[in-house]
């Protein structure tokens, strides 16, 4: 009974990612032509994009920040804040922007004229991988166009929800093709693993190192393909740490996990995205998607394979509030790791419980999640970002436990508040409440976090 439990899960979760990729592969197939066959009924759309002064240098750097593609349907506010965003990132001086008529009416061409500026770049703040989570970039440096082929190298101490450490990482066009732009990735982090037993919870750190190679692909669409490829060694600490009478206090891992052993694998990572949210506001217009692959080979015992999929709608509503959907599903082999197993619970794996609190000490098997959320601006309602968002939201989700027996429905209801300020940008308050019945849960969750719930 549990084997067919399993494969039924299999094959919905199977069903969820198929259906992710066939949308991605038909936004692929789509040619930018046909966007201009009637005129867009707002705005206009984007022909062509010219950079001058004529070098790939500045055609790179231009189109990797000026916040719209060709093809793209962009309102006329869009191309003045175009010129904003590209002097706010401080790569350049003497900015200019401005416009022609295309082949077609409602069509435009943008030329973009400017001059690099400083090459080497201080940066603080927030920064954000739409699979990975927000992070905020404690300290930071950044290379402009190193070798002046118009990429970038970044080095920075980055502090996460469950994810803190030094990354480094370099962009490079043009390898290994012309149309590819080349990827390195260097890491030394911890993670933290949460172990639930009743109302106890325990936290162990993960001591991970990475270097992955690369290659990225940019395609027609606001879709893009990336493949890693490298080493990862994972080292969980040999204790669990919890609080105790106010204080933190270290115990064994026994109980609860397997002896702490240092692991190294052989990785490779294909990720599909389709960005499609809107310029001008994106937390309350467009689509995004995301698959993601993973096979990795432990170089002591065997491998395993994982998929995970996103998609995220944002649909707008009334004067300038929206509703936001999400679906995601995960998915991993029966000889993963504990440690690269799945938690469920907590901000962005389902709301009004704590992290981790729904999955067992060795994680989830599988999952899936689906969220909506209700955003309303308080503050600054004429902003393309508003100052203060009111939300409401509600997560239903179920997983499968590590060795695959399928768990009941679980979901939180809540509200909460992303609140825009200087240098951090945006963070949001959250509190949830558990509307079905679990065990050993908290009755209100509260939570703050670096950027938007998604």
């Amino acid at each position: 009974m549990a084997n067919d439990h399993i494969r039924q899960s299999a094959k919905q979760l199977a069903i969820l990612l198929v259906a992710l990729a066939s949308a991605l592969l038909t936004t692929v197939s789509t040619p930018v032509y046909a966007q201009f066959v009637s005129p867009p009924d707002f705005g206009f759309v984007i022909e062509d994009i010219e950079v001058l002064p004529d070098t790939r240098e500045m055609e790179v750097m231009v189109r990797r920040q000026i916040g719209f593609e060709i093809g793209d349907r962009v309102p006329q506010g869009t191309l003045v804040e175009s010129k904003a965003r590209l002097e706010a990132a401080g790569t350049f001086e003497q900015v200019d922007v401005h416009t022609r008529r295309g082949s077609v009416p409602g069509a435009i061409v943008v030329i973009v004229e400017a001059e690099i500026g400083r090459r080497i770049h201080f940066e603080t703040g927030i920064g954000h991988e739409d699979l990975g989570g927000w992070y905020l970039n404690m300290f930071g440096l950044r290379w402009t166009s190193p070798l002046h082929r118009g990429g970038t190298a970044q080095i920075g101490v980055h502090s996460g929800l469950e994810t803190s450490g030094l990354f480094a990482n370099l962009e490079v066009p043009g390898i290994p093709r012309p149309d590819y732009d080349g990827l390195v990735e260097i890491a030394f982090f911890d993670r933290t693993w949460y172990v639930q037993d009743g109302r106890d919870e325990y936290r162990q750190t993960l001591h991970q190192h990475r270097l992955l190679l690369g290659a990225r692909h940019r395609l027609e669409g606001g879709v893009t393909t990336t493949l890693w490829t490298g080493v990862v060694q994972v080292n969980p600490s040999d204790s669990l740490t919890t609080e105790q009478g106010g204080e933190d206090v270290e115990v064994p891992t026994s109980p609860f996990l397997p002896p702490p052993n240092t692991t190294h694998f052989l990785d490779a990572r294909l990720l599909i995205e389709r960005d499609r949210r809107a310029v001008v506001d994106p937390w309350r217009n467009g689509t995004w998607m995301g698959a993601r692959l993973r096979v990795a080979e432990e170089l002591d015992h065997g491998g395993f394979w994982q998929v995970e999929g996103d998609a995220r709608k944002y649909v707008p509503a009334l004067e300038r509030s929206a509703l936001a959907l999400r679906l995601q599903a995960h998915y991993t082999s029966s000889g993963t790791p504990y440690h690269q197993r799945f938690l469920v619970g907590g901000a962005g794996r389902l709301r009004g419980f704590s992290s981790g609190r729904l999955s067992s000490p060795l994680g989830a098997r599988a999952m899936w999640v689906g969220s909506a959320e209700w955003r309303h601006p308080l503050l600054g309602i004429d902003r393309p970002e508003p100052r203060l968002l009111g939300t409401l939201f509600v997560d239903v989700g179920s997983h499968w436990a590590a060795h695959g027996k399928p768990e009941s429905l679980s979901a939180g209801v809540g509200y909460g508040l992303q609140i825009q300020i200087p240098w951090v940008q945006v963070v949001t308050l959250e509190i949830g409440y558990p509307i079905t019945d679990e065990p050993d849960v908290d009755s209100v969750v509260g939570t703050l976090t670096l950027g938007r719930s998604f």
